[in-house]
């Protein structure tokens, strides 16, 4: 069997999984989102500092923010492997991306945490 070592899991099923749990992540922080827009509209700078100030909304902040991680790491590798078939190119993007997801969770991490 050939296994990919850049592969989030080295399984499609897992990956496959992986994917669908770190949607329903998104999606539950994206209606809570929304309806707490809705319920306190007009949506005040103090209310919107408020609610980030509770630890449990910083806390789902970082999960969803790590579920985007995975989910678009997952996305772009799926990409990077069906088209781009020289290998250096496609590890390279993949380090990229990689870096990149890294570094926007890191900067959301020190946005939430460091007010």
């Amino acid at each position: 069997m050939v296994k990919s070592v850049t592969s989030l899991t080295g399984n499609g099923l897992r990956d496959w999984i992986i994917q669908r749990v770190t949607w329903v992540i998104i999606a539950v922080y994206i209606v809570f989102l929304v309806s707490f827009m809705a319920v306190h509209a007009p949506l005040t700078h103090d209310v919107w500092c408020q609610l980030f100030r509770n630890n449990f909304m910083r806390l789902g902040t970082v999960l969803t923010l790590l579920a985007i991680l995975l989910h678009m790491y997952i996305i772009m590798w799926t990409i990077f492997t069906d088209y781009l078939k020289n290998t250096l190119v496609r590890i390279t993007a993949e380090v990229i991306v990689f870096i990149s997801l890294l570094a926007f969770v890191i900067w959301g991490v020190m946005i939430l945490w460091g007010t």
